[in-house]
């Protein structure tokens, strides 16, 4: 799955269920201390704008 059908299922099993609509959600970089091999790890990071269902 890439990023965008991860998004998806996140928001179909953990916030709909919960009670949640989704407003808006942005895709960030997140930056993390590396190894001996790799100075640093570039991960992809999400970031959800919610609204209690009514």
């Amino acid at each position: 799955q890439n990023f965008e059908e991860q998004v998806q299922f996140f928001i179909k099993k953990v916030f709909e269920p919960a009670g949640f609509n989704v407003e808006k959600f942005s895709r960030l970089p997140y930056l993390c201390e590396g190894d001996l091999h790799q100075s640093f790890y570039m991960l992809d990071d999400a970031v959800f704008v919610l609204k209690p269902k009514s």
